[in-house]
C-alpha cells in the first residue's frame, strides 16, 4: 500500500471517528477545551530574560549613571540559577586598577530567590556618585538582568563602562519587572526544578539530585525550543494536567462500563483544586500523576482482555503499563507504591484465573511478561533517565557517614561510573531517610506538615504563594488544597465502597481498594515530614469511588442517573468559588476569608 493511499486511510478513519462521536464524547471534548482554557489563563509571563551572567570570584562590571540628577538606591535583580554574591563599589571617577572605588555594601540571595525578580538595597548614604562597580565575590553568581532604580522604584538611565562582556547584565531591559509575583518569578519548589532542568543540559553541579531526573528532562523540552521563563518551565505541566482529565474518562469508561461514568470521572478530576494547581506549578508532580494513572489505565485493558486469542493485545497492555510506571518511577520514588498494587492485581488475577496450568503444563508465560513488563523495561527507563546526568563532567552528590567512634564524615560521589551510580541513589535515599526528627538534630517541623491520616479530609492544605496588594485589603494566593465536594464525598464513597465491596464481593470495588491501600497506607510508615501533595497519586482512585457508589446506585434505581449532572454541577460550583485559591487571582481578604471551611486552612 503506497504512503499516499495509507495517509488517506488513516484520515478517513479520524473523519469517520469525529463524525460518530456519541453525546458523552462531545462533552468530554468541552470540558477539555473549557479546562485548556482556563489552565492556560495567566499560567506564567512568556517573556522572561534569557541571557545570564555567570560570574566568577573578583569578576565585575562596572556602570556609568547617566542622568547626574539621578541618585540609585536599589538594584533590580533578576537572580539567575545560582546564588548571587556582590560586593557594590562606588566612585566618582575611573582608574585602571579601581583605586578610585570605595566599598559600599553586600548583596546577597538565598536559593529560593532563583529565577525571580528581587530588589536590593545599596547606596543608604543617599549620596551621588558617578560609577557604580558589581563585582563578584564567589564563583556562582548568577544574574538574568538588572536595573537601578531610585526611592521611588524609577528606573536609571546607566551605561556599561568596564566588563563589557557582561552586557547580558542589561541586554533584556523590556523584560524589567518592578514587582515580582508568581506570573514573572518561581514560587514554592519552582526553585527547585526549573534550575535543575537547565543545570542538567549545562553540564553544571546540580542543586536538586534527590529526585529521578525524568521529569526535570520533560520539563527541559519547550524550555529548550523557548528559553527559560515560567510559562515554558510550567508548560509541559499543565499539558500534563490536560492529559490525566482524558486518562481518566478512559479508565472510568473502562471500569464501569458506560462513556456516562468516564465523562463523570473526567469531570470530577477537572474540577478538582489539587490537580488544577499541582498541573500548573513548575514541579514534576504533574508527570508522576499522569505516568501513574497511565499505567493503572493500561493494567485495566489487560484485565479486560480475557479471549485468549488476543493474548498479544493483552501483553501489549501489560507492557505499555509497566513502561508508564517506569517512567513514574524516573519521576519520583513514591510512584513505587502504584507498583505494589498493579503487582497484587497481577497475582490475584493469575491466580483466580487459573492461568498457573495450561495443558497439563506450568504456564510460565504470563509471569515470564510480568517480570518483562514490571521488572526489566521499568530499569531499562530508569537507567536511560540517568543519562544526562552520567555524561554531566561536573555532578557529584554526597552524603555523611558514622564510623565505629561516632564521627561523622562525608562522602562524595559521582555518577559516572557503575559504583558511583549505586552510590548516587543512595546518597537520594540518605537525604529523604534523615528528613525526620530520630537522627537530624536540624529538625524542625514544617508549618505545613501534614499527617498521612488528615489529607482526604484537607486538614492542612499546602501554601504555595501569596501577595497582599492595597495594603493588605486584598490577596493573591495559591494553596494546593481539596474542592471540599469532591474530598468530603470521596471519604464517604470510600466507607461505602469498602462495605460494598465486602458484601458483593465486588471484582472493581477491590480494584480500587487495593490501589488506594497501596499508594497511601505506605505513609503510614513514613516518619519525615510530609505534606497533603503526597497524596496526589492516591487522589484519583478516592475520585473513581465517588463513580463506584454512583454506578452502584444507578444499576440498583435508574433515577439515580440524576446524581451524575447534580454532582457535576456542585462539584463545577465549588471549583468556580474557591478558583481564587487554587489560581493566585487577586481578591478580597474578606472573599479570601469565607473559603476558610476549616479553622486549620492557612492562606
Amino acid at each position: 500500500m503506497s504512503k499516499k493511499i495509507q495517509k488517506k486511510r488513516i484520515i478517513d478513519i479520524i473523519r469517520d471517528r469525529i463524525t460518530n462521536l456519541n453525546k458523552y464524547e462531545m462533552i468530554l471534548i468541552a470540558v477539555l477545551v473549557i479546562y485548556t482554557v482556563v489552565s492556560f489563563y495567566k499560567l506564567g509571563n512568556f517573556k522572561s530574560p534569557r541571557t545570564f551572567a555567570k560570574m566568577k570570584t573578583d569578576e565585575y562590571a562596572t556602570f556609568m549613571i547617566k542622568d547626574d540628577n539621578k541618585i540609585p538606591a536599589k538594584l533590580l535583580m533578576f537572580v539567575g540559577y545560582d546564588n548571587v554574591y556582590l560586593s557594590v563599589f562606588n566612585g566618582n571617577e575611573m582608574s585602571e586598577d579601581n583605586s578610585s572605588f570605595t566599598y559600599d555594601t553586600s548583596l546577597t540571595t538565598e536559593y529560593d530567590q532563583v529565577l525571580t525578580w528581587q530588589k536590593l538595597e545599596f547606596n543608604k548614604s543617599g549620596d551621588y556618585h558617578k560609577y557604580y562597580m558589581l563585582q563578584s565575590y564567589w564563583d556562582s553568581t548568577s544574574i538574568g538582568e538588572i536595573a537601578f532604580l531610585d526611592e521611588q522604584d524609577n528606573i536609571i538611565d546607566v551605561e556599561l563602562v568596564d566588563g563589557l562582556k557582561w552586557d547580558a547584565l542589561i541586554d533584556e531591559q523590556d523584560t524589567l519587572q518592578l514587582e515580582s509575583d508568581y506570573m514573572n518569578s518561581t514560587y514554592f519548589d519552582e526553585v527547585y526544578f526549573p534550575r535543575a532542568a537547565y543545570e542538567i543540559f549545562n553540564n553544571s553541579y546540580i542543586f536538586e539530585y534527590t529526585h529521578p531526573p525524568l521529569g526535570k528532562i520533560i520539563m527541559w523540552i519547550p524550555i529548550a525550543i523557548f528559553g527559560m521563563s515560567p510559562f515554558t518551565y510550567r508548560l509541559m505541566g499543565n499539558i500534563a494536567g490536560i492529559i490525566m482529565i482524558l486518562v481518566m474518562y478512559i479508565i472510568g469508561k473502562d471500569l464501569f462500563k458506560h462513556d456516562k461514568y468516564g465523562l463523570f470521572a473526567a469531570i470530577i478530576m477537572a474540577a478538582d483544586g489539587m490537580h488544577f494547581t499541582q498541573t500548573r506549578i513548575g514541579t514534576v508532580d504533574s508527570f508522576l500523576a499522569l505516568f501513574s494513572i497511565m499505567a493503572f489505565m493500561f493494567f485495566i485493558k489487560y484485565l479486560k482482555v480475557t479471549d485468549d486469542n488476543e493474548q498479544k493485545k493483552r501483553y501489549i497492555m501489560l507492557a505499555l503499563s509497566g513502561l508508564c510506571w517506569g517512567c513514574a518511577v524516573s519521576t519520583k520514588w513514591n510512584t513505587a507504591f502504584v507498583g505494589i498494587g498493579l503487582a497484587v492485581l497481577f497475582f490475584i488475577d493469575y491466580f483466580k484465573n487459573k492461568k498457573m496450568i495450561i495443558d497439563n503444563k506450568f504456564n510460565h508465560k504470563p509471569i515470564t511478561m510480568g517480570f518483562a513488563s514490571f521488572v526489566a523495561i521499568p530499569l531499562v527507563v530508569y537507567l536511560a533517565s540517568y543519562l544526562p546526568i552520567y555524561w554531566n563532567p561536573n555532578e557529584v552528590a554526597s552524603y555523611d557517614v558514622i564510623d565505629e567512634d561516632g564521627q561523622k564524615s562525608q562522602v562524595v560521589v559521582s555518577p559516572n561510573s557503575i559504583w558511583g551510580f549505586l552510590q548516587y541513589q543512595y546518597s537520594m535515599y540518605q537525604y529523604h531517610a534523615h528528613l525526620g526528627p530520630e537522627d537530624n538534630p536540624d529538625y524542625y517541623e514544617h508549618p505545613f506538615a501534614s499527617k498521612w491520616y488528615t489529607w482526604p479530609i484537607s486538614y492542612k492544605p499546602m501554601w504555595f504563594y501569596f501577595k497582599d496588594y492595597e495594603g493588605g485589603t486584598m490577596r493573591s494566593t495559591i494553596a494546593t488544597m481539596a474542592n471540599p465536594a469532591i474530598w468530603w464525598l470521596s471519604c464517604v464513597t470510600f466507607v461505602y465502597t469498602i462495605v460494598y465491596t465486602i458484601i458483593k464481593r465486588d471484582k472493581t470495588g477491590l480494584i480500587l481498594l487495593l490501589m488506594i491501600a497501596a499508594t497511601w497506607l505506605p505513609y503510614a510508615r513514613i516518619t519525615r515530614d510530609m505534606y497533603i501533595y503526597h497524596y496526589f497519586i492516591t487522589l484519583p482512585y478516592m475520585m473513581l469511588t465517588i463513580v463506584y457508589c454512583t454506578s452502584s446506585l444507578i444499576n440498583w434505581k435508574d433515577k439515580f442517573n440524576k446524581l451524575i449532572p447534580i454532582l457535576s454541577a456542585v462539584f463545577i460550583l465549588f471549583f468556580i468559588y474557591f478558583y481564587p485559591i487554587y489560581s493566585g487571582k487577586i481578591v478580597s481578604m474578606k472573599y479570601n476569608e469565607s473559603t476558610k471551611f476549616l479553622t486549620s486552612w492557612t492562606y
